[in-house]
């Protein structure tokens, strides 16, 4: 009976999906240590589903996640796998969790790749999901692995655009990521001392912004940092559009932050909340549950169903929108 399961260590499949953010390995790391310290063995996909469904897997030792907490981006890899949204691709990817006997699968991914190990889930793959998202817009969640991180730098960067701004009478457009939600645009510009913040839930007002913008400078004679989510404009467009409303010439300049927001060392919060979530995950695979995605909710670790992540999608704190116009 020596290959029967009941005689055999658990294994502990991780693969990390989806853009790639600070945080990822470090959850990728406390998963595979923790997993190994109540004896079970760890498999890592490499790339993702592409890895998984190509069976492109190695068996972790200790070592192999060492020097890894600290480390930006996913030393495992991310790629797209259109094959893995076919039904022979699903096939592919439960048959490589046969082959390497993985009992449970641990999901490092954003929004979209959790929908996609709800997929597995429902061919009989027993999951659990860690989200991690700049976008921070997962149901439920206080915080996703990465949205700190990636506020931190965006705030970084705003305090270095305001010496310019301030330095030369300057408006600075600053674009962040956020195609359908405002989270990321919305935290750091409130944490920067934004002047103002467009974000794709509100509308943008162009007339009502193109006059914020003449007070300020007028009343003022300084400068004015506005932030805007892609999701909400472009940062080009936005210039364009307040050259043409604006009475008098404004020296205004466009900084589009790109992929640079999700790069990068992990926040001291995103190392220790992806230590908890990989903490967490190991303790539901030894009292046997999955099917669940968990996080920070109410300033607690939860878990919730997977199948959540088929309702509303997370809705942005429209009292810190206020807020933040009180605060220009």
């Amino acid at each position: 009976m020596g290959d029967s399961k009941a005689s055999r260590k658990i294994t502990v499949g991780i693969l990390t999906s989806g853009g790639d953010c600070p945080g990822m390995n470090a959850a990728y790391r406390a998963v595979a240590r923790v997993s190994m310290a109540k004896g079970y063995s760890v498999v890592a996909f490499r790339w993702g589903y592409k890895g998984l469904v190509e069976s492109d897997a190695l068996s972790v030792s200790y070592l192999d996640v060492a020097d890894i907490l600290q480390r930006g981006g996913t030393v495992l890899g991310s790629a797209r796998c259109e094959e893995f949204t076919t039904e022979e691709g699903i096939c592919s990817a439960m048959d490589s969790l046969k082959s390497w006997e993985i009992d449970y699968l641990v999901v490092i991914g954003g929004d979209g790749s959790l929908k996609g190990a709800l997929r597995l889930a429902r061919r009989g793959a027993k999951i659990i999901g860690i989200p991690k998202t700049i976008d921070n817009d997962v149901p439920e969640l206080d915080n996703a692995i990465g949205f700190d991180s990636a506020v931190n730098t965006i705030v970084d960067s705003l305090t270095k655009l305001r010496d310019t701004a301030s330095s030369h009478h300057r408006a600075f457009i600053i674009e962040t990521m956020g195609r359908k939600s405002g989270w990321l645009a919305l935290a750091s510009g409130v944490a920067g001392g934004a002047d103002v913040i467009l974000i794709p839930e509100v509308p943008v007002d162009y007339p009502v912004l193109a006059q914020e913008v003449e007070r300020r400078l007028r009343a003022w004679g300084a400068y004015v940092l506005i932030v805007v989510a892609e999701g909400a404009a472009k940062g080009d467009d936005v210039r364009t559009v307040l050259e043409s409303l604006l009475k008098k010439p404004v020296d205004m300049r466009v900084t589009v932050l790109g992929h640079v927001q999700r790069g990068g060392s992990p926040s001291a919060f995103d190392r220790i909340l992806a230590s908890r979530l990989g903490y967490e995950a190991v303790n539901l695979i030894e009292r046997g549950e999955y099917g669940v995605y968990i996080g920070l909710a109410n300033n607690a670790i939860r878990s919730f169903p997977l199948e959540r992540l088929e309702g509303e999608e997370r809705e942005i704190d429209m009292e810190l929108y206020e807020i933040s116009k009180l605060l220009k």
